[in-house]
């Protein structure tokens, strides 16, 4: 019953999406975008497109903007617009005493003192509302026809309630019930909103400062400026916490995690029912980090009252409240040290070790001392990787190892439990150490682990680009196989034959394709390969460079006959027959005639005969005395 409202809900969330581009189908389109500029937000690039900046943000040289969908393209154009995407509806992952609070063993915390006190937690969502089991530090609204941070839909204040519902002796009590809750209304009241406000929501929490941001919500559209955002909050320090998706099939196959909880910067969490089994709605795949009660949970809601939800919406605030408990007992302990201890504190589920549903398990929030325990052992003193810096290709995916060095003498691999990122996702992106190039261009891989980081530098750029001939020759008909080598930005050599862009400067003489040349009639032209912004030519020749012919004499008496072959060779020396295709003249037709390539003497006499092709001709003497 709960997945078949999960469809519905969705269903009406992607109706509302669609309806109002529809509207302005009959008249002048407008587009909101989000744009990525360079350095810095290029206000004159923007006006000159007729567009309206809608949002700015502090981190990042990003602006959201409204503009006439035909200035999109040339907005693209711009030196320094890096990039233009779509500013997508992102909606919450949500289905619609409390399970959850025992399964994840969150009262070993508070008995131990752990209440999450100091620790300041963004709640990116549809805002709170004024609730008397909640307390709200602060906040701001993203949303438009609002300045408030209240709640107006409720999913932001049940999500609220299960990290930090108050311990004051009635309704529910939140995972970190002293920790401070900050609103930030990024959603609309029908849970839905464009991703401009979910940045600028983010955006505001790293210049406050939160120390978590908890993102129930998810698109499964990858957007750079989403990636930027998240890397950007994990750069500074915040933990970013985000519902895998609720996209997951019955039978937990595929990769359905949605974004940005993709992201190696963010903690994806799947969901569990109260059986400890995954919740059927949860998404799979290999991002998924953790999992926690996500089905039934009881929270706080509107005007005053409770709810039962389930998504993996309420699976994330479970862990964002364990993170508050874990930062108070460890307020020195940065954002990868952390996810180690969310992980090896976890209680394995499913398949034994890290898997596709469950992560690395259910969380289980330590004590105080086993929390201090578990961090004395994860002391990282440094972290290296198999190679300073990568240079690779578009297409190719070379593979980066990572090794701890703990501060005991230890040593272990830490790849595929390192959090990856990179510098510019556009050109190459990271996930457990392999590396995937999408363009040419360069950026800066990083994998980060306790505390450790460790930089990559990655360059696909192309040096050179050179042919295996620069010239080639032929008769019409022959091909001819031109190997093209990329040198990339080290050095090394790539055949690229396959990959380059071949174009010949007149298809008529010859044409090519992936490297094979076709001469197709006598002349000359060029062929030119193109690779990373490199472009190599081969000359292409097949002129004629002189005739010749079998006999140059033909002497006899009148009724004599002569069958002449006729040889054109060519500027690379080959010899064609041509002689069924050139045109005879002759000086004087009185003393002898030309037909089919057969000279006849007609009289005495004397006179030339002379074959003609491609501009080029041989004389033959005809000679007939008495």
């Amino acid at each position: 019953m709960k997945k078949s409202a999960a469809k519905l809900f969705t269903a009406v969330l992607a109706a509302a999406s669609i309806s109002p581009m529809g509207a302005l189908a009959a008249q002048e389109q407008e587009q909101k975008v989000i744009v990525i500029f360079d350095e810095k937000v290029d206000k004159t690039a923007i006006a000159k497109a007729d567009g309206e900046i809608d949002q700015s943000f502090k981190q990042l040289p990003i602006a959201a903007v409204t503009l006439p969908a035909h200035e999109v393209q040339e907005l693209k154009q711009d030196p320094d617009v890096l990039r233009v995407e779509k500013d997508i509806l992102v909606h919450t992952s949500v289905q619609s005493l409390d399970w959850g609070i025992g399964a994840a063993n969150i009262p070993a915390s508070w008995n131990a003192g752990l209440t999450g006190k100091g620790v300041k937690i963004a709640v990116v969502d549809t805002g709170i509302a004024p609730h008397a089991d909640l307390a709200v530090a602060g906040g701001k609204s993203f949303v438009p026809y609002t300045s408030s941070y209240e709640d107006d839909n409720g999913h932001g204040t049940h999500v609220a309630g299960i990290i930090g519902a108050e311990d004051n002796g009635f309704g529910t009590k939140g995972a970190a019930p002293e920790a401070d809750l900050y609103a930030v209304k990024s959603l609309n009241k029908d849970g839905s909103g464009h991703l401009s406000s979910i940045l600028a929501g983010i955006d505001w929490a790293i210049t406050n400062k939160m120390n978590i941001i908890n993102v129930s919500l998810g698109t499964q559209t990858h957007s750079t400026a989403f990636q930027s955002i998240v890397d950007k909050a994990y750069a500074n320090g915040v933990l970013v916490v985000a519902a895998a998706g609720n996209d997951g099939t019955a039978g937990g196959t595929g990769d359905t995690v949605d974004y940005p909880a993709r992201y190696s910067s963010v903690i994806a969490v799947g969901a569990v029912d109260s059986s400890l089994k995954r919740a059927s709605f949860s998404s799979t795949g290999s991002t998924v980090e953790i999992a926690a009660p996500g089905q039934s949970i009881v929270a706080t809601y509107l005007n005053n009252g409770y709810a039962r939800m389930s998504g993996t919406s309420m699976a994330a605030p479970y862990v964002s409240g364990q993170l508050a408990l874990m930062k108070q007992s460890n307020p020195s302990a940065d954002p990868a040290l952390l996810r180690m201890m969310l992980a090896n504190t976890s209680k394995d589920l499913g398949t034994a070790g890290r898997d596709s549903w469950y992560g690395a398990g259910l969380i289980q929030a330590p004590s105080a001392r086993a929390a201090q325990t578990v961090q004395a052992s994860l002391v990282i003193s440094k972290l290296s990787a198999s190679v300073s810096a990568v240079y690779a290709l578009p297409g190719e995916a070379p593979v980066i190892a990572v090794t701890a060095l703990y501060k005991d003498g230890q040593k272990a691999d830490r790849t595929k439990d390192a959090v990856w990122t990179s510098s510019n996702p556009d050109v190459a992106t990271v996930e457990a150490g392999a590396v995937t190039v999408h363009q040419f261009g360069k950026a800066v891989l990083q994998a980060a682990d306790n505390g450790k980081t460790v930089k990559i530098s990655l360059d696909s750029t192309v040096r050179s680009a050179a042919a295996s001939q620069t010239a080639v020759t032929g008769k019409p008909t022959e091909t001819k196989a031109i190997k093209l080598t990329a040198v990339r930005a080290n050095g090394s050599k790539a055949d690229v034959t396959a990959l380059a862009q071949w174009k010949s400067e007149n298809e008529a003489i010859a044409t090519v394709q992936q490297g094979s040349i076709t001469i197709q009639k006598y002349g000359k032209t060029a062929v030119a390969a193109s690779y990373g912004g490199k472009t190599a030519k081969v000359a292409v020749d097949s002129t004629v460079r002189s005739l010749t012919v079998s006999t140059r004499k033909v002497a006899g008496k009148p009724g004599t006959t002569k069958r002449i072959a006729v040889t054109a060779v060519l500027t690379g020396g080959q010899k064609v027959d041509v002689t069924p295709y050139v045109t005879w003249k002759v000086l004087n037709q009185q003393v002898a005639t030309v037909h089919n390539d057969v000279i006849t003497i007609s009289q005495y006499g004397k006179t030339y005969a002379a074959p003609m092709f491609m501009g080029k001709t041989a004389n033959i003497l005809i000679e007939s005395k008495k």
